[in-house]
């Protein structure tokens, strides 16, 4: 399966013109999934198909005022914090957009996403409000909404021993929420991994806007090196001088105020950089599975510098910006140290 989802879907056909005339909405693509009272929301692609990962373009400034739903999302943090628990992982940029739909579009709305860094999250929205919920707490833990309330649930019986517990399914709670969204019995599979696809089940219904230039480069020319007959340690040490140039200027401390357009192609290449460390089948040595967590880290912190509601002006860049420097910096020795003792 793939190591990113995100998407929304609704079980009616939204009004087109409406979902056109929304204001923050930049760009999308709707799809119908053929025979099924399914359809699905995700970004433009330079592709023609469903990728179920594309995010949505918006302009983030009209979205973060929009007071109720920002309101919802900073009243989730209160909610979780009361639980005494550390936060839970959820996207509160495609938490916002799903709860300024649903209150547009007057219908419900599933938002989903989810990686292989433990992020693994469902909501269901209705007005602007999040009617039900299931984000990731811990390994043996989630955070349920439903009925107004939130509370702990229990993945596991407390007794279980994590090393001996029986793996958790890829997007596990996302589906759960997917499952009561259409109503059905089978368990709803979430994936983007295109091997698990029949892009010919979805039809292309209505879109707006297009997508932003892609630029090109950086999985090229990672993929070359992977196909490449260089020794293994070679090849690492050869991963990591072509990703270093991105990884530093996603770190310039003059983008932290920048706009948002100027920090988008270092986003565009450090995504490709993390889909190629990331990959399930390309048998990356153990060393990249660090890389591929600090890409992770970095291309959040890229996406918390854009325009944001008030509820996330808190947050230290400056010092995010540090603790990520310094990580890469250490990052950097020990791959090129265990690259050349075979490690």
């Amino acid at each position: 399966m793939g190591c990113n989802v995100s998407f929304f879907a609704f079980d009616e056909l939204p009004d087109l013109q409406a979902l056109e005339a929304i204001d923050w909405l930049t760009a999308f693509r709707l799809f119908r999934r053929k025979g099924r009272p399914e359809w699905y929301l995700e970004g433009p692609s330079a592709g023609d198909g469903i990728t179920f990962f594309e995010r949505l373009i918006a302009e983030d400034s009209k979205l973060a005022a929009i007071g109720p739903v920002t309101a919802a999302v900073a009243k989730l943090q209160t909610d979780i914090k009361s639980l005494k628990k550390r936060s839970a992982g959820y996207d509160d940029e495609g938490l916002l957009q799903a709860l300024a739909l649903s209150a547009a579009l007057k219908q419900r709305v599933l938002y989903v996403s989810g990686n292989d860094e433990s992020l693994d999250c469902g909501f269901i929205c209705k007005d602007g409000a999040i009617v039900r919920g299931r984000l990731e707490l811990d390994w043996n833990k989630a955070v349920a909404i439903e009925d107004g309330r939130i509370r702990v649930e229990s993945e596991y019986p407390d007794e279980t021993d994590p090393d001996t517990a029986e793996p958790r399914r890829m997007y596990g709670l996302a589906s759960q929420e997917a499952t009561a969204f259409f109503r059905v019995e089978t368990p709803w599979r979430i994936t983007s991994d295109p091997h698990d696809i029949e892009v010919a089940d979805y039809e292309l219904v209505g879109s707006k806007g297009s997508a932003e230039p892609l630029h090109q480069g950086a999985e090229d020319e990672l993929r070359a090196v992977w196909a490449s007959s260089n020794k293994p340690g070679e090849k690492v040490r050869r991963y990591v001088a072509i990703i270093a140039p991105h990884v530093s200027t996603a770190l310039r401390a003059d983008l932290i105020l920048a706009e948002r357009q100027s920090r988008d192609p270092t986003e565009q290449q450090l995504l490709q950089c993390r889909r190629f460390v990331a990959s399930r089948y390309l048998d990356h040595p153990r060393q990249l599975k660090a890389l591929a967590a600090l890409l992770l880290d970095l291309l959040t912190y890229l996406r918390l510098l854009r325009p944001r509601p008030r509820f996330r002006q808190k947050i230290d860049f400056t010092a995010m910006n540090r603790q990520l420097a310094r990580r890469w910096r250490n990052l950097r020795v020990s791959i090129a140290i265990r690259s050349r003792l075979g490690c």
